[in-house]
């Protein structure tokens, strides 16, 4: 039931980008809809490298084609969106509702988005100017972060196989990353969000679990760095609460054995709704910037209804064009 999980994702984070349509309490589950989309992006990448590498191809195809096939999964539904969002801005204005939205265009802020691996870096201590105050379709700084991890799985697929400390230890040391964030945060520069949630040096284990939970091995392993993680946060939300979003990722943490259990359900309909999950992440900026144009500005219960069904709509017309894309992607 993985793509019906995935779906259950999206939704999250679209409830909570919602116009006037805050979570109670200051929690926000966005976050951690986030980390379990890290942790199933790491135990996905171990699948589609390791089919690459039953194919018998030399080292260098393998890395080609998996990074031509991660492209045709990410790139041609997001270009389409970003192409919609910047028309609507270029023609009818930046946003006055969605502060996120409300930004210009310029020629290299369009680079930088259609780039799209930069996307993430509009936090600080790194920040890439022209990208700010975020990116046109804002969800896609988590995309950005997913792209760092894609470009590492080769090398990963290798340590792992040949040289496991290594691993385990690069492993570690993102542990560290992320620990050291929500225990020394100082100020803007090096905090609970930037480093321990968005940046890929504190985030990159997270990937890394999941890819090590696929590959099947060390099991024990497993077992130990959670229990420890599962210690270290149960103490951070109980004694740095006011460090941010420390409560959704020791959520997510929680979580993450169950995410295994919950793929092997079985679902007759669980296709049809993986297929609606990435879609939905990366439109429903885009139908509420269309709506505010069309007149739609006061958020309200029948806003919300028809911000629904058009998303839904929406996404399940990008869902067939992404199945045509896919029949290319299978002849790599």
């Amino acid at each position: 039931m993985l793509g019906t999980f995935r779906f259950f994702l999206a939704w999250v984070v679209m409830l909570s980008h919602l116009p006037n349509s805050p979570f109670p309490l200051g929690f926000n589950p966005a976050v951690s809809a986030v980390i379990c989309f890290y942790f199933i992006s790491g135990y996905l990448m171990y699948f589609s490298f390791y089919k690459e590498v039953r194919k018998g191809l030399s080292f260098q195809k393998q890395i080609l084609f998996f990074y031509i096939k991660r492209v045709l999964r990410l790139f041609p539904l997001y270009l389409i969106v970003l192409f919609l969002t910047m028309l609507v801005i270029a023609i009818w204005g930046p946003s006055q509702m969605v502060p996120l939205l409300h930004q210009e265009l310029g020629f290299s802020k369009i680079f930088l988005n259609v780039l799209l691996i930069f996307n993430n870096y509009v936090f600080d201590p790194f920040i890439i100017k022209p990208l700010l105050p975020h990116p046109l379709i804002p969800p896609t700084w988590s995309l950005s972060t997913e792209w760092h991890f894609y470009l590492l799985v080769p090398f990963f697929f290798y340590l792992f196989a040949r040289k496991p400390l290594v691993f385990v230890s690069i492993l570690l040391i993102s542990m560290g990353f992320e620990f050291f964030a929500f225990s020394h945060q100082t100020g803007v520069h090096l905090n609970s969000d930037n480093f321990g949630y968005r940046y890929i040096f504190g985030v990159l284990w997270i990937f890394m679990v999941g890819f090590f939970y696929a590959a099947g091995k060390y099991r024990v392993v497993l077992k130990i760095l959670y229990v420890f993680v599962f210690l270290f946060f149960l103490s951070v939300a109980f004694t740095w609460s006011t460090h941010p979003f420390v409560r959704e990722i020791f959520l997510a943490i929680l979580f993450l054995p169950f995410i295994p259990k919950i793929m092997r359900i079985p679902f007759r309909y669980d296709p049809f709704f993986g297929h609606l999950s990435y879609p939905i992440f990366l439109s429903h900026f885009f139908i509420f910037l269309a709506l505010e144009k069309l007149g739609f500005t006061h958020p309200g219960l029948g806003y919300y209804w028809i911000v629904f069904g058009l998303v839904l709509l929406f996404s399940y017309g990008l869902s067939l064009v992404q199945k045509r894309i896919d029949r290319i992607r299978k002849k790599f």
